[in-house]
């Protein structure tokens, strides 16, 4: 979606999921948090630019979004890795799948999410994508799934990088407005 066309939604009245927060305290929280991004990566190879952080301040200034980022909002790409203790929230979802396509079909399908649902070793781990197929078949939520989250994994063209330790869902309201 454009500029333009999340514009003319906002126009619209179409946005009802904007909650009110102060944009300047957003963008200083912004700021603040890519400040110390610069610093961490200044000696590693693909660095973080202080470029694109005007760049975002910029749009952002234009056409503030929401302001708080909860894990199902990331794209498809990003891979959350999750502790074992999700398991009592997955199970029932993975036996109802089982019940309605079978556990061939389910694995087949769904291999990490089986994993750890009964309790198997993960070798490997599911991107969004797949947790929202999981979601679209089953009814299960995804943001329920934040407090389990360890690490997310970004991948890009060529490269990856790995956020350990997330605090989800990520908020931009100033610190003393967090919830």
């Amino acid at each position: 979606m454009t500029d333009a066309d999340e514009r003319k939604q906002l126009e619209a009245g179409k946005a009802d999921w904007l909650e009110p927060y102060n944009v300047d305290d957003a963008i200083a929280e912004v700021q603040r948090l890519a400040k110390g991004l610069i610093e961490a990566t200044k000696h590693s190879k693909y660095h973080f630019r202080a470029e694109w952080v005007r760049q975002l301040v910029a749009r952002y200034r234009r056409l503030p979004g929401k302001a708080v980022i909860h894990l199902d909002d990331l794209g498809d790409g990003v891979i959350p890795t999750l502790s074992t203790d999700v398991r009592a929230l997955l199970l029932p979802s993975w036996e109802n799948l089982v019940q309605s396509f079978g556990s061939e079909w389910g694995t087949n399908h769904f291999r990490c999410i089986r994993d750890i649902s009964v309790g198997r070793r993960n070798s490997s781990w599911s991107s969004l994508r797949v947790w929202r197929n999981f979601a679209a078949l089953t009814g299960f939520r995804i943001n329920p799934l934040e407090p389990y989250v360890v690490a997310i994994r970004v991948s890009g063209v060529g490269r990856s990088r790995v956020i350990t330790n997330p605090r989800l869902p990520f908020n931009l309201r100033h610190q003393g407005e967090r919830r």
